[in-house]
């Protein structure tokens, strides 16, 4: 775990406008100046995923690479 945690400090310190991300096996971390911040957060994300769902469905999901492996 201390190499993921090095991995996404490393990540949000280059990327500050970062509202979030997905750990596989583990969920989502969003954050903000409010909970409302958060939690508008946590919708974006999740009507992304959902997108992204119905683009692999299609076949045209949008390729880009993880930050970590």
């Amino acid at each position: 775990m201390s190499s993921l945690a090095k991995q996404v400090k490393t990540y949000l310190a280059q990327h500050p406008a970062t509202h979030g991300y997905l750990v596989a096996s583990h969920g989502l971390y969003t954050w903000g100046t409010s909970i409302a911040d958060a939690r508008r957060h946590v919708e974006a994300f999740e009507f992304l995923f959902e997108c992204e769902r119905l683009l692999l469905q299609c076949g045209t999901a949008m390729q880009t690479a993880p930050i970590a492996t």
